[in-house]
């Protein structure tokens, strides 16, 4: 057992003496210290942070207890909160208490940090304890401020030139929230900064090509958000705003684009369902399939046309909802949508613990896998998910090595795998297991019986393979999976898992051993939530840049930082430098090559240079791919030149001999030696002759 919080670090309150009322009953010290009890009030947690740190002296079994954060404002949880751990009598001001500890202790920690200039990602001691929970990078080029990354245990096999998507969010995030693209080393590629807050960074295919897709909008809107998707392509150009028809927003869950060039997206919908001779009040979820190039709709499918309310398992008590038309209830939570290659839909709903496949001409349910209407048997609890995100159809010829275990197929029995990120936990929800991912096989009659009676046996599912975290972290909200192809055919693909609402994401083979696990927010942040991410995912990324290099010049190190954001294809940076003019089209002669290291590049300049530098991006082949603007320098060192590389760049590209170069300014440089001695000469012949004159005037006339 180990104190989740520092004495060092807390001692400067503990000092203070605060006056706080006890809220800690006996019995709960020793249920506590056993690690059993965990408090519902997300602000109660934390390591060097939160309130509940300086009231018990929390010993903890586990690095990441198992959280449920709650509104705290009067612990409206207080029935679902054991009695060992708050009294029911009185709990407003014990919150409040808490509260006001919390916000004197934000006064002495720090959210989030710049982890400077030396930042090593294998530091785990430094990570945890001198950046606050949010470490970040900045750069003397950019104001960009994108996450840092901590490589927890790393593997060679996640440095595959795999880019990684994410969009940081969170209380420590705030102002630095936007979309991120990072490389396998964690360092930056892409960063923009956005108004609201963004949601699932991802690459698909549009007209044939690779785009970022991602939602932007108000995330604050019930638990989904009200919003549109956006298309960008590899110069990060606006391609495509896709918006819900209808009077109706696009919610932040689910864009899924097909072959056809349509957009499927998740839409949530204030709506009024008759039930039992009573309105009940809902958020009902339906998705839409959009035409993006004529904005027509082609398909539209609603929940509760086809599920009941009561195969939810959200309790609209917990939060008063559905009771009226200002609490509507949240009963289904459609959280993903995709579309097969036989025109059907699979669509994932957190709270009634289902995934249901849905006939793309009808509407009509073709099966239920898991929650109340499950239609499937298993041996091993396959259906025993909840709370689950991002369900996606494959094909066991994804996966080589289990070709052979599943053999021939039956006829008449489709047999397809489904990955999901599987919660086991929400807000109301709390199955007391820890997060996990699940690739499971499902085996179905090809053509349903037409009198629509269902055999059970001819239903089957079953767990290939589970994924889990070696510290049982536990997202009870968003998380994702991603099947990440292999670069070989041949070989099985790998598993990403983004643990959502915990700052992790994890990298396993197809059978689950874990690879690498990389952290982007601290164990703090883990404990309390403060660092979230909702998809993490991985891909290859060809990025081609509009707009120009980024370069500033630092008086102190005497070099030049440069930064070019979205270029994946940059290798070497080159050093230019002009004596007249900053004119793009001038003479540039060409100085010095470095290479690229990270998102930002120090490129020495040294005494080799005159008034004007400029930097040029260059490729493996040192193609020219961009050129920055011409920078002015604050002094004029002269023209030293014995260090210069013997080659002269014109302003098309093209590189010259440095022969006729030095030929042509040695001749300047004799010109203008002899001009200014031909003029001091003749400036002293006229002196000369003007002193003899005044010499003669003074011996003729000594009067004057």
């Amino acid at each position: 057992m180990r104190p989740i919080w520092s004495w060092r670090r807390a001692q400067p309150l503990l000092d203070a003496k605060l006056e706080i009322p006890s809220i800690i009953s006996a019995d709960s010290w020793a249920n506590r210290a056993q690690g059993s009890l965990s408090l519902e009030c997300p602000l109660l947690y934390g390591r060097d942070q939160l309130a509940a740190v300086l009231l018990i002296c929390i010993i903890q079994h586990e690095p990441y207890p198992r959280l449920k954060p709650t509104p705290c404002a009067c612990v409206r949880a207080t029935e679902r909160i054991s009695d060992n751990v708050l009294a029911k009598k009185g709990s407003d001001m014990h919150c409040a208490a808490l509260l006001l500890v919390q916000l004197l202790l934000l006064t002495y920690y720090t959210l989030a940090d710049d982890v400077g200039f030396d930042y090593d990602p294998t530091d785990l001691t430094a990570w945890e304890h001198d950046y606050g929970h949010y470490p970040y990078r900045t750069f003397e080029s950019t104001d960009l401020t994108p996450p840092a990354v901590a490589h927890k245990i790393g593997s060679p096999a996640c440095q595959d030139g795999l880019l990684t998507f994410l969009t940081p969010r969170g209380t420590a995030v705030n102002e630095s929230r936007g979309m991120v693209i990072l490389d396998d080393q964690g360092e930056l590629v892409w960063m923009q900064k956005t108004e609201g807050q963004p949601y699932n960074l991802d690459v698909q295919t549009y007209q044939g090509a690779p785009h970022l897709t991602y939602w932007l909008g108000d995330d604050t809107v019930g638990g989904h958000g009200e919003g549109d998707y956006y298309l960008l392509n590899s110069s990060y150009d606006l391609v495509a705003k896709i918006s819900a028809l209808g009077d109706l927003r696009a919610d932040l869950h689910s864009l899924s684009l097909t072959p056809n060039d349509t957009a499927i997206i998740s839409i949530y919908e204030q709506y009024e369902k008759e039930k039992g001779g009573q309105l009940q009040y809902i958020w009902d979820c339906l998705f839409q399939e959009i035409d993006i190039a004529t904005n027509s709709l082609i398909f539209q499918w609603r929940a509760s046309d086809y599920h009941d309310t009561s195969e939810s398992y959200h309790d609209p008590r917990y939060e008063e909802e559905g009771a009226t038309n200002h609490t509507h209830w949240d009963w289904y939570h459609l959280n993903s949508v995709e579309k097969d290659d036989l025109g059907n839909y699979l669509v994932s709903a957190r709270y009634t613990h289902s995934i249901s496949y849905i006939d793309g001409q009808t509407g009509d349910l073709i099966w239920t896998l898991g929650g109340k209407r499950n239609m499937f048997t298993s041996d091993d609890h396959a259906f025993d998910f909840s709370s689950q995100h991002f369900a996606q159809f494959h094909s066991v010829d994804e996966f080589p090595s289990l070709a052979a275990a599943f053999g021939a197929r039956q006829e008449g029995i489709t047999t397809r795998l489904i990955s999901l990120f599987d919660n086991r936990n929400d807000d109301t929800w709390d199955s007391g297991l820890a997060s996990r991912g699940l690739l499971l096989a499902v085996s179905y009659p090809t053509h349903p019986n037409p009198d629509g009676k269902v055999n059970k046996n001819d239903y089957k599912a079953h767990i290939v393979y589970e994924y889990l975290h070696p510290n049982e972290l536990v997202a009870d909200s968003q998380g994702s999976l991603q099947v990440v192809p292999a670069a070989d055919a041949n070989q099985d693909p790998g598993i990403l898992i983004g643990w959502g609402a915990r700052s992790v994401w994890s990298s396993y083979s197809a059978s689950g051993k874990l690879l690498c696990d990389d952290h982007f927010g601290t164990e703090a942040a883990i404990l309390n939530g403060s660092v979230q991410s909702y998809h993490v995912m991985r891909y290859p990324w060809i990025g081609l840049p509009n707009e120009p290099l980024s370069i500033v010049y630092n008086s102190e190190r005497d070099s030049l930082f440069v930064s070019w954001n979205g270029a994946t294809e940059v290798v070497s940076y080159a050093l230019q430098h002009n004596d007249n003019s900053g004119d793009y089209y001038a003479d540039w002669v060409y100085i010095s090559i470095t290479q690229k290291e990270g998102f930002e590049t120090e490129v020495p300049i040294g005494g080799c240079v005159t008034r004007f530098v400029r930097v040029i991006a260059l490729d493996v082949d040192e193609n020219v791919l961009g050129v920055s603007e011409a920078l002015e320098l604050p002094f004029t060192t002269g023209f030293h030149c014995d260090e210069i590389n013997n080659m002269y760049m014109t302003s098309d590209g093209k590189t010259l001999s440095a022969a006729p170069v030095a030929l042509i300014m040695a001749a300047m440089s004799f010109t203008m030696f002899s001009i200014l001695v031909f003029e001091s000469w003749r400036g002293y012949k006229a002196w000369q002759k003007k002193k003899e004159h005044a010499y003669y005037r003074l011996e003729v006339d000594p009067y004057l």
